[in-house]
């Protein structure tokens, strides 16, 4: 079994965000052995959580939900505490899983160690930009990057914690920051494939309600500004 443990929080707060979910669970229990936690949160219906504890336990996976606001950054932490696997792999549910690819990165990554997180390529030009390739021939190698994206992996070893004032895209760029004062090493492993569905959830939740507050994004903002000094 790989030495990993998978964190993925999810809503199914809709029966297309619960189609979404299906989607991303089934592909990630055919693509890995790994140990995965999933999270739920903010799904009134209790016919769909039950749905959903009902399809982690027959793919193996643990399923615990989780009352009260959605915040990515709390679930993590929360997921961290509650797994044991020596790589963590920060997960979003809106996701393809592809053959292998939490595979390729851990092997990879013993051969360059050096690297403090990495994450895969994903088909996605709003995740990953234009200069990154397009084409669907993976290549067996790493490119130095600095731009988090999903399926982010961790060495438990680093004890990174995710900033909890920062319930969403904020928290990337914190880590970002964090990496550069600390002289970490990131990298995009081109051998590795998860697939981003872009904004998939954010635009189908009320993400007021779902996070319990108001104009979120300001002071997401406001916080990251102040807490690097930016401008």
């Amino acid at each position: 079994m790989t030495d990993a443990s998978i964190i993925l929080p999810m809503t199914a707060a809709s029966p297309f965000l619960e189609y979404i979910n299906n989607v991303a669970l089934r592909t990630l229990r055919e693509s890995t052995d790994a140990e995965v936690l999933v999270l739920g949160n903010n799904t009134p219906d209790l016919q769909r959580v039950k749905a959903l504890r009902q399809l982690c336990g027959m793919l193996g996976f643990r399923f615990e939900h989780v009352e009260g606001p959605f915040s990515q950054s709390r679930f993590w932490n929360y997921g961290i505490d509650r797994t044991t696997g020596s790589h963590i792999v920060f997960a979003n549910a809106d996701c393809i899983f592809y053959p292998c690819w939490l595979d390729h990165i851990l092997e990879l990554w013993r051969e360059e160690p050096e690297y403090y997180a990495l994450w895969p390529w994903s088909f996605n030009v709003h995740d990953m930009g234009l200069a990154y390739r397009t084409c669907r021939v993976p290549e067996r190698r790493i490119i130095h990057t600095h731009h988090p994206a999903v399926a982010l992996v961790m060495r438990r070893l680093s004890g990174y914690r995710w900033d909890e004032q920062f319930p969403l895209w904020e928290m990337d760029a914190d880590f970002m920051y964090f990496c550069q004062v600390k002289g970490h090493k990131l990298g995009l492993c081109l051998w590795s494939r998860v697939d981003h569905l872009h904004n998939t959830i954010s635009n189908n939740i009320d993400l007021d309600l779902h996070l319990g507050v108001r104009d979120h994004c300001s002071l997401s903002v406001n916080r990251l500004r102040a807490k690097w000094g930016l401008k």
